[in-house]
């Protein structure tokens, strides 16, 4: 469709003019907008008759000359092909600068964007800035004051003041950020990357306008007849490419969408890093060679030709649940050069036809209990040596058919009481027990999740995995990031096999070689740290991890370690036993109830399988995650706050002297009658004091037995 022509007095040249745009024209016109000119020919822009219509003038733009058209017109090769740079139209209100050809109305163009004074701390990555209108509450459910923002209030701003010291409004990407665990991170998160950041800018790119906010702000456009419209938006994508600051920083090339997709490669930190916007994926390479991956849903991967992987160092796979290996059809092979070791709690294995067997040394079977082998059609047992039987208790060898003894040699038959007696029999070889396989180390590995709430400083901070790996990638803010401490997280420091790792007998990890996290004594059986060392108890006082970690959480929590430590001496009966089960089914160091462990995310049934540190992680999730700890409203809490906590919730915050158990109360007499200790002078009900008072002497006999070990209020095991 061609420009309408409009007759108007002749312009004194081709310009350029300043223009404001007055009207936004259909795509029918190609980019062209409707313009009221400044500077000498201002026109009245309540009036469609004193604005010009101008066409958009690309830096670049190209199309297959019409000469060459075909003429089929279905045919993708007859047609013109277009190409070029497309970005138009500004808003409304926007000075543009406009040329006429020859001074001919009817051939304007607006070829340029004049910027409004001060108005381009948006362009072109919506960067970050301390100055920013924030209340109290919003600095507590940000954790910060630098924040993405946009431009300042131009109508309200006094003259002459600083514009790169306005106070701006928080811009509402800073959610999307939150949202994605990104808000802390200035490299993959809150960006410098501002059109104002330092004179002359080094910063480059574009920024779209975004969609229109159709629940924003609204306002007239038109001429005569005006028409209510949003004129607000929500911010677009970005294209940035950041030669950096004077310091080197925030030197990168980054695509954002509106919604937080990012593909971003950053020369200063020396990494790409790629994520969705909801930050439940991602994917991040290193300058060091490492490749991190992190899926909240699942990793899934299909070949039709060969899947191959290889580490030229070790291959670790840890499963949360289960751990499944299938073939389809064909064999499954798994070669070994050296040591083959398995640890299980339980280990069955069933194969349809032949079962084979065959070592190039000695075979040793042992067990604790008992060994039981049956076959439904012949056991044969042959020895080329010495074949030996022997029990500590009765021998019984029976047959529902025939028994036959025979020996190319003599056979002698003895016992206490002779019935066959003849010359002594020799007595059996003991067998010797099979040699132990070595469990794997365990770290204490930080992961973050975003249920566990951003608010408060939580950062999405969840409790620790008990892994055999160093470095395990989870929601931002991961604690792991290589360019948080190249130093730490080197290929030797990652080492699954940090060694030598010596462990006491006492308990006490002493490393020789530094590690990304602190190895844990290596305990009986796959479950980990279960309070025993070598195959032996060992007492609460001597197990470093379990107290550092006692303190870790207190330290969260606000509340004093001696106490958390009173409450657990209690609940566990004083033997501090992860797996500790009462007759109601209450589970370890807090007793934890089904209700309350499922509400974690567990079982009673899994954290009886645990050990005392990783357990301490969701003793952490229950007082964080299920009961608000720490709390505004009790910022220094007492023993009886924390136990109340325990034992009756409701009541955590309760006065001293209020009666929560009453056993003439029928709704707490039950509590009553389950927790008569409280009352040991039979008044008939207790208090929160009541009950504090009885946990005080917990706490008496948590310090005296951290004295009789040497160990100090610090709780560092000597």
């Amino acid at each position: 469709m061609p420009i309408e022509s409009r007759t108007r007095g002749e312009l004194p040249g081709p310009g350029p003019y300043l223009a404001r745009i007055s009207n936004l024209l259909d795509p029918t016109f190609m980019g062209s907008v409707e313009v009221t000119l400044e500077k000498g020919y201002v026109g009245n822009t309540e009036l469609q008759s004193q604005t010009y219509i101008v066409q958009y003038l690309s830096p670049f733009y190209g199309v297959t000359s019409v000469l060459h058209e075909g003429g089929d017109q279905t045919k993708f090769d007859d047609v013109q092909k277009s190409y070029g740079m497309w970005m138009i139209p500004p808003d409304i209100g926007t000075r543009v600068l406009v040329i006429f050809i020859d001074g001919d109305v009817n051939q304007g163009y607006w070829m340029g964007c004049i910027a409004d004074k001060y108005q381009n701390q948006m362009i072109p990555g919506i960067a970050a800035s301390q100055d920013v209108h924030i209340t109290a509450e919003e600095q507590l459910k940000y954790g910060t004051k630098y924040l993405p923002v946009a431009e300042f209030h131009k109508r309200s701003a006094k003259e002459n003041t600083n514009p790169n010291t306005q106070l701006k409004p928080i811009h509402p990407f800073a959610d999307r950020l939150l949202a994605q665990g990104l808000l802390l991170d200035n490299i993959r998160g809150v960006t410098s990357s501002s059109a104002r950041r330092e004179i002359p800018s080094m910063v480059f790119g574009i920024s779209t306008p975004g969609p229109l906010d159709s629940n924003g702000k609204k306002g007239q456009i038109g001429y005569e007849k005006k028409v209510t419209l949003p004129v607000s938006r929500l911010g677009g994508s970005q294209f940035v490419m950041d030669d950096g600051d004077v310091n080197g920083q925030n030197e990168l090339v980054r695509i954002r969408t509106r919604t937080g997709h990012q593909i971003l490669m950053h020369n200063s930190s020396d990494l790409i890093y790629v994520a969705n916007s909801k930050g439940t994926a991602w994917i991040e390479l290193t300058s060091s060679g490492k490749m991190d991956i992190y899926a909240e849903d699942s990793i899934s991967l299909h070949t039709k030709g060969d899947f191959n992987l290889r580490a030229d160092r070790d291959f670790n796979l840890e499963a949360g649940r289960n751990f499944n290996i299938a073939t389809v059809t064909g064999e499954m092979n798994i070669n070994v050069k050296t040591d083959f070791n398995i640890i299980t709690d339980q280990m069955k294995t069933k194969v349809s036809g032949d079962y084979d067997l065959v070592t190039g040394d000695t075979i040793r079977i042992s067990a604790n209990g008992d060994i039981n082998t049956s076959a439904i059609g012949t056991s044969a047992h042959v020895s080329e040596g010495k074949f030996s039987i022997g029990s500590e208790a009765n021998i019984c060898i029976g047959a529902n058919d025939e028994i036959s003894l025979g020996a190319n040699g003599k056979i002698y038959v003895s016992g206490e009481q002779i019935h066959l007696n003849g010359a002594a029999a020799e007595a059996p070889d003991n067998a010797t027990p099979a040699e132990q396989p070595i469990a794997l180390n365990l770290y204490s590995v930080p992961q973050r999740d975003a249920s566990t709430g951003w608010a408060n400083k939580n950062f999405y901070k969840a409790p620790d995995i008990l892994s055999i790996m160093q470095r395990i990638p989870s929601h931002e803010p991961w604690d792991q990031h290589e360019n948080v401490d190249p130093e730490r997280f080197t290929v030797e420091k990652t080492d699954t096999k940090i060694a030598p790792t010596v462990t006491t007998d006492n308990g006490v990890v002493i490393e020789a070689v530094p590690s990304a996290n602190t190895p844990y004594p290596v305990k009986n059986g796959p479950a980990g740290d279960r309070g025993t060392l070598k195959g032996s108890k060992f007492f609460w006082t001597t197990d470093q991890p379990f107290l550092t970690k006692v303190k870790e959480v207190a330290g969260y929590l606000q509340f004093n370690p001696i106490d958390l430590l009173a409450i657990m001496n209690l609940e566990s009966a004083r033997s501090f036993d992860p797996a500790i089960t009462n007759s109601l089914g209450y589970t370890g160091l807090i007793q934890f109830g089904k209700e309350s462990a499922g509400r974690l995310g567990t079982s009673t049934d899994a954290l009886r399988q645990m050990g005392r540190v990783e357990q301490m992680g969701y003793v952490q999730s229950y007082f964080n995650k299920l009961w608000g700890w720490p709390n505004a409203k009790q910022p220094s809490p007492t023993l009886g706050n924390i136990y109340l906590t325990v034992l009756l919730p409701a009541f955590r915050f309760a006065a001293p002297d209020d009666k929560i158990a009453d056993a003439t109360d029928p709704k707490t007499s039950g509590w009553y009658k389950a927790n008569r200790g409280f009352d040991p002078t039979n008044k008939g009900f207790f208090t929160p004091a009541m009950v504090e008072a009885t946990v005080l002497q917990h706490k008496r006999e948590v310090l005296q037995a951290l004295s009789n070990a040497g160990v100090g209020t610090n709780l560092i095991v000597p």
